[in-house]
């Protein structure tokens, strides 16, 4: 019986917790990128993702790691912990479905990378003063808003190009 004990405490235990994060966060992933696909459907797949992160992130942090917290804590960790996930899925499904879902993932991809950032912080209690705060805003806009741009403009051009190769295999284009 000790064996079987250690063994699941060993590498049982460990991998399942291992798992549901991981799957937790591809169920989120892929429910808000195809959210626009069929909504009913992906909002219990983003749910389901959503409760097996925060469910692993509460047994994580408070059975293996042993953290003493209050519950007004447990629940800013969870939250926190639960908005990193969402928006590192935001940027995982936008990365993914780029090229299906171009203008949704525009949006996606660098809200994701707001979220999950501020979220960071947030979860992981860093301590800010005013300048900090400020600076880590401005390093964001600066990393966000070419990102935005670049993906958009790519966006726009390849939709531009889909266009002119539909008048063009109409026969009723400049390619003719």
């Amino acid at each position: 019986m000790e064996q079987i004990s250690r063994t699941w405490n060993l590498i049982w235990f460990p991998y399942v917790i291992y798992i549901m994060y991981f799957l937790g966060v591809g169920l989120i992933s892929g429910g808000i990128v195809h959210m626009p696909i069929e909504p009913a459907r992906y909002s219990i797949i983003l749910i389901l993702g959503s409760i097996l992160f925060i469910s692993a992130s509460f047994v994580n942090e408070f059975y293996v790691e042993k953290k003493k917290m209050n519950l007004s804590q447990a629940i800013k960790l969870l939250f926190f912990s639960l908005l990193l996930s969402l928006g590192v899925g935001m940027v995982s499904g936008g990365i993914q479905h780029f090229s299906d879902l171009g203008g949704y993932a525009v949006i996606l991809i660098p809200s994701g990378i707001v979220l999950s950032a501020i979220s960071f912080i947030f979860k992981n209690n860093i301590p800010l003063s005013t300048k900090q705060a400020a600076l880590v805003i401005a390093m964001l806009f600066l990393l966000v808003s070419p990102l935005a741009l670049t993906l958009n403009w790519y966006v726009d051009g390849e939709a531009q190009h889909e266009s002119d190769s539909e008048i063009r295999n109409d026969g009723h284009g400049h390619g003719h």
